[in-house]
């Protein structure tokens, strides 16, 4: 906190779920001072769409995404990333592995149990295609890693949330 603090930083945006959720929520639990306001990578996305919004296409694209373990400690970031994706014009398809029911992307299990990992990553992918999504859109790369090949099987695109808004203000 200390080095963070020395920034000087009024706010300081945070890529990683478990990084925000510490310092938005935890630190404060645990009676720890937080001196500058932790900005979630999505908020800061959607501030800055919201202020370049004449820049903005709208993308006419269905997406699922993959929900980071670490987002379950703040939840209310869902709010965000659905006003994010409504001012790209992407639609995020209702699947039975998001939000409150998400599903890990099996990264973790990985080293000791790869045939539960993989039948983890199945579910996943066959999930968001079965609800017609045209893309699975991540925030954590270890998500991104982990299903890329499963979803570029299904006929799934893969893209970094941070992709996404890149494709929506270059789009023509």
């Amino acid at each position: 906190m200390d080095n963070l603090a020395a920034s000087g930083a009024e706010e300081i945006v945070l890529y990683h779920d478990d990084c925000y959720a510490l310092l938005a929520g935890m630190a404060r639990e645990l009676g720890i001072r937080v001196p500058f306001r932790p900005v979630h990578l999505i908020e800061y996305l959607l501030t800055y769409v919201k202020e370049h919004r004449d820049q903005v296409h709208p993308l006419d694209m269905k997406v699922a995404y993959q929900q980071p373990c670490a987002s379950r400690y703040t939840p209310w970031k869902d709010e965000w990333l659905d006003d994010l994706f409504q001012m790209l014009g992407v639609a995020r398809v209702q699947r039975r592995y998001d939000r409150r029911f998400a599903l890990c992307c099996g990264s973790p299990l990985m080293p000791r149990d790869r045939e539960r990992a993989g039948e983890i990553k199945r579910r996943n992918v066959e999930d968001a295609a079965a609800r017609g999504a045209q893309a699975m859109v991540y925030l954590c790369p270890l998500c991104l890693l982990n299903l890329r090949k499963a979803a570029v099987a299904s006929g799934l695109q893969n893209l970094h949330l941070i992709e996404l808004v890149r494709m929506s203000l270059e789009a023509a």
